[in-house]
């Protein structure tokens, strides 16, 4: 395990064998009676320690292009959203078995011409939201994105045509997201019922819609509820024409659930197609960095996690997407996990993106819409299974939040280079234990060690302490 596996050490943990939680020394000459606690093969890490200490650092910041980094930021920030919101399944996605498995599963998918390589886990519960968990929000919103761009291109074979409305309401810093969301999404069901909806389809020929929710937040106006919908319609329909008939149907159902607008930034109508398709193809793209020195970001694949006009340093600038409040939460700031926990409890359950009945029929696409949970817990059919890690070992993985570091290791395809990192992430957990930096407490509750039910069981105990009645 001497060649690939070192080299991946030495590019990705900087000569040290810490996939970036802080600075600890390790020194070689503890190595020998650390070696009698791991049942692994550590040949050649005293030669990557070197003589002296050698001290962890962050991930280096590197380009959009280095997957890994995308990698290890999207399960910092689901760590992060585990701390914020224990109440949530996101507080075991990707760490505790499913029932009966008694390993941990590496897989790992071929880049093709069109598609770069990735790695990921199998035999572990995914949360599948697509609201809180960037890991699980990437898998789901790469589907959404796929689905709905063969919808827009059977449709544009057809001779149709495709409008991006995008729907908004007037909204202030005194508003919470817990009481807008709900009277958004009444009067997005109200605009749609009686005879005048009948009667605006029927004049427009509309054959379905597909609408998309995003939130974001600002000091200046608090949270932003809004959404952006595709609405399919025959050749020759007229822009002015629809946004004149619709924007009265939108208006009334507004001000039925007490949510005022303007006539300008109320609705909006957009029919290019290099638009259409910009929309679909930055489908779920996020922040370029996040807070705190972690460096460039790459795909988290979620609608609310697309960057947002924010400037740090302006209170009075537009908002952040939930995904770059969890990031600044990630660096320190109080403030934007508060409004995690608010995002998370009033958007708990809520869908992210719905397609209109009878939509898929029209489009040639399969009838039955995969839920989100699903989507997240199935693996690639051009995926490969590299291998398996015992509970032991998974253990000490996430004792040291390695698991980006074991995906990073995974994207290669080669299992030996796998072995190697998850070598050094046991040491890393082996010293932490020697050296006491792991309480009895946190030995006694981590995840792995409980079944599912006990799992729920804790978590239904933990909301009812944490959630708001």
């Amino acid at each position: 395990m001497a060649g690939k596996g070192q080299r991946f050490v030495r590019e990705y943990l900087g000569m040290s064998v810490s996939p970036g939680l802080g600075c600890c020394p390790v020194s070689s000459a503890n190595l020998r009676s650390l070696r009698r606690d791991v049942d692994v093969d550590v040949a050649g890490v005293p030669e990557l320690l070197g003589k002296n200490a050698a001290f962890a650092s962050p991930p280096p910041a590197v380009g959009l292009r280095d997957r890994g980094e995308a990698v290890a930021v999207r399960y910092a920030l689901q760590s992060e959203a585990r701390r914020l919101l224990p109440w949530h399944r996101v507080a075991v996605c990707l760490r505790a078995r499913v029932a009966g498995a008694e390993a941990v599963e590496v897989w790992h998918r071929p880049a093709t011409e069109r598609v770069p390589a990735s790695a990921g886990f199998g035999a572990l519960q995914t949360c599948g939201s697509p609201w809180v968990c960037p890991v699980c929000s990437a898998k789901i919103a790469a589907e959404r994105r796929d689905e709905l761009a063969r919808g827009v291109e059977a449709w544009g074979k057809e001779g149709g045509r495709v409008f991006l409305v995008t729907f908004t309401t007037s909204h202030h810093a005194r508003m919470s997201v817990a009481s807008l969301l709900p009277s958004f999404l009444a009067a997005c069901r109200q605009m749609k019922r009686g005879a005048p909806w009948q009667r605006f389809k029927q004049r427009q020929g509309l054959v379905g819609s597909v609408r998309g929710l995003e939130v974001t937040h600002s000091f200046r106006n608090g949270w932003h509820v809004h959404c952006h919908a595709l609405y399919f319609v025959p050749a020759g329909t007229d822009v002015t024409t629809f946004r004149a008939a619709l924007f009265p149907l939108w208006e009334r159902a507004a001000a039925a659930e007490g949510l005022a607008m303007d006539k300008v930034h109320g609705l909006d109508v957009l029919a290019a197609t290099g638009v259409i398709e910009e929309y679909v193809t930055k489908y779920g793209r996020e922040p370029e960095r996040v807070p705190g020195g972690w460096g460039p970001e790459a795909e988290l694949a979620k609608p609310h996690a697309k960057r947002a006009r924010w400037v740090a340093d302006d209170p009075a600038a537009p908002g952040r997407t939930p995904f770059e409040l969890l990031a600044a939460s990630l660096a320190g700031d109080r403030v934007a996990g508060a409004l995690v926990r608010d995002f998370a409890r009033a958007f708990h359950g809520c869908s992210q993106l719905q397609w209109s009945p009878g939509l898929r029929k029209a489009l040639g696409l399969p009838p039955r819409d995969q839920p989100d949970a699903e989507v997240a817990d199935t693996q690639d059919a051009a995926s490969v299974l590299l291998g398996r890690l015992t509970p032991a070992e998974w253990r000490d993985i996430l004792l040291v939040e390695g698991r980006a570091v074991v995906v990073r290791a995974a994207l290669g395809g080669d299992w030996e280079t796998v072995q190697y990192a998850v070598a050094c992430l046991r040491l890393w957990a082996t010293y932490w234990r020697i050296m006491g930096y792991v309480s009895a407490r946190t030995r006694l509750r981590e995840f792995e060690d409980y079944t599912p039910a006990e799992i729920a069981r804790w978590r239904l105990q933990r909301r009812a302490r944490v959630a708001p009645s």
